[in-house]
């Protein structure tokens, strides 16, 4: 009847796909955390808060693919494993996106509207980023859950989840370029997307050098002296 442990046996595909997945997962995760990091000044306990979740999660799913590697059979561990570790994911997921906003959202009033315009756009770039992998980690949840046990539309969700996550740094970073380009460009007259110029309310950049010519000016004294520095030149001169 043919060699009937090859059934019992657990392909090595199974136990190395979580794995290949998460840290897949993790990359882009620590790309956006850096991005607060960096937008709060170089906060480190920010950081390592958002790095402790991302590392939380990541060692549950090493844990989970342990699990399989040990007892594939084993359903309650390994959902109780695996819905945990997805709920911190997305709770870091929401995490980094809502710092994000919260530091893009802040003080602009005290901008131009070009600026304003363009930190909306930024906004609406993180959003973008940000919605397509968490929705897919939900979805996989709630199939998880939700289903009956010969359902594998989880496992679908699973497989396209790491793919989103890098088309969600590689967006970001794509979008950044285009981005810079319009900040720097100093165009009042264009219509697009973004409008260029990154400016303060009120700029008074055209009147600086003339009042820093009128400050020179007026600090400027003329010295008199009543005998020349020089007499023997002056002497010379004089002939």
């Amino acid at each position: 009847y043919g060699d009937w442990r090859r059934l019992a046996e657990i392909p090595w595909e199974l136990v190395a796909f979580p794995v290949a997945s998460w840290i897949t997962n993790f990359v882009p995760q620590l790309f956006f955390a850096s991005r607060c990091y960096t937008l709060y000044g170089r906060n480190k306990l920010l950081f390592g808060v958002l790095l402790l979740g991302m590392t939380v999660s990541l060692g549950m799913f090493m844990v989970f693919a342990a699990t399989i590697a040990r007892d594939p059979f084993n359903l309650p561990i390994l959902k109780k494993s695996s819905i945990s570790a997805l709920v911190v994911n997305v709770a870091t997921d929401v995490a980094i996106t809502g710092l994000t906003l919260w530091k893009l959202g802040r003080g602009g009033e005290m901008y131009g509207p070009q600026t304003q315009h363009g930190l909306r756009r930024l906004r609406n770039m993180t959003v973008e980023a940000a919605v397509p992998p968490t929705v897919c980690v939900i979805l996989m949840v709630a199939s998880f859950l939700g289903m009956d046990k010969t359902n594998e539309l989880s496992v679908f969700f699973s497989a396209i989840n790491p793919a989103l996550y890098v088309w969600s740094m590689m967006f970001t970073l794509n979008s950044r370029v285009a981005i810079r380009q319009k900040f720097n460009a100093w165009n009042d007259n264009e219509d697009d997307t973004l409008s260029a110029g990154f400016q303060f309310a009120r700029p008074q950049t055209p009147h600086l050098k003339s009042e820093q010519m009128n400050v020179e000016e007026a600090n400027i004294t003329l010295i008199t002296r009543s005998e020349p520095l020089y007499p023997a030149r002056a002497s010379m001169i004089s002939v």
